[in-house]
């Protein structure tokens, strides 16, 4: 059931919605009349939005659209351009390795499942749907992408409680979680075994942009004795010949393997 909206939030969105197609800037009058607040109102939060760079005030005292809009856009885009780029290859290793491929992308500090595809080996397991998210902690592809983050980043979600237990072998520790994130930048992957659910493992592999940063990953998922059994090593080289290759098709040219 969706939760009670909250007045003033609405408000804010209902100011960045009267922006008309072709319309660069508003005064404070004219965005009063339209959302049908008194102009004290209207002010108070266009200075909220402004604060945070959804708005901005011009010389002329009009306000127009923010940065942070176009940033956000942006970042909607990329992910977008993420799974379309990343699903081809997806596919052709959950067919080589059958196992399920997963596609991860940062989202509000926590990892949204972009896609899935499943494998084609009889015992599958599913613990995480397209949509659906995991906190960066636990989970191989979210471990991946929390290992993106500076040290000082991972220690300010952790003294937020950010990163809860979901089973026994979550890390949950930020000595622990640290160790992990480091130990994933430099070998270019992770393993992850019952963190999310228990008889499930995963391993993780970063898909890098451009400019070399690490906006997404992949991963292999299925039960515990099929990933780290003798084909773990396998699994390992050909999940990162993949994150490699989505990574090349976004224009990435350099090289990190295992």
């Amino acid at each position: 059931m969706p939760g009670t909206p909250v007045q003033s939030v609405e408000r804010a969105l209902h100011i960045l919605m009267t922006f008309q197609e072709g319309e660069v800037a508003l005064s404070l009058s004219e965005i009063s009349r339209r959302i049908g607040l008194a102009p004290s109102t209207t002010h108070r939060l266009l200075a909220t939005l402004l604060a945070h760079q959804f708005i901005e005030k011009r010389e002329d005292n009009q306000y127009a659209l923010g940065l942070r809009l176009l940033e956000l856009g942006q970042r909607v885009q990329a992910g977008l351009g993420l799974r379309q780029v990343a699903l081809p290859e997806m596919r052709r290793l959950a067919t080589a390795c059958g196992h399920a491929v997963t596609l991860f992308a940062p989202n509000d500090q926590e990892a949204l499942c972009l896609e899935r595809v499943p494998g084609a080996n009889p015992i599958q397991v599913l613990a995480i749907d397209v949509g659906e998210r995991l906190s960066l902690n636990c989970g191989a592809g979210p471990r991946v992408l929390l290992a993106s983050l500076s040290d000082e980043e991972i220690g300010r979600l952790h003294d937020a409680g950010r990163f809860p237990r979901l089973t026994d072998r979550t890390l949950v520790g930020l000595h622990d979680i640290l160790a992990d994130a480091r130990r994933t930048r430099a070998q270019g992957y992770v393993l992850a075994v019952e963190d999310v659910v228990e008889s499930v493992a995963a391993i993780g592999a970063p898909v890098q942009d451009v400019n070399g940063c690490w906006i997404g990953a992949i991963s292999l998922v299925g039960i515990v004795p099929e990933i780290e059994g003798p084909q773990r090593e396998t699994l390992i080289r050909a999940l990162c010949q993949s994150a490699q290759a989505i990574s090349m098709k976004l224009g990435y040219r350099g090289n990190h393997n295992p």
